[in-house]
């Protein structure tokens, strides 16, 4: 439970599965801040915060975004 709200059953383990059986060439996961970090073989995979205002929105919300790809970080990045 998290601020009286019941939190959702951990679906990462899902997700992996789902990546790791159809191999694309990245992928691209957004959750909550303290979200564990996916684990695929073969994948290697960054992270960015992100706030919601800071592209336009309306709250103060944070996400982790998580980017994976086969080949390494995408180009340009840190």
């Amino acid at each position: 439970m998290a601020n009286g709200y019941e939190t959702a059953p951990d679906l990462i383990p899902e997700f992996e599965c789902c990546v790791a059986e159809a191999t694309p060439a990245c992928f691209l996961m957004e959750n909550v801040p303290e979200a564990p970090e996916p684990a695929v073989p073969g994948y290697i995979v960054r992270a960015e915060m992100l706030r919601d205002v800071w592209v336009g929105g309306e709250t103060n919300r944070l996400g982790l975004f998580r980017f994976g790809t086969r080949d390494g970080p995408h180009p340009g990045g840190r």
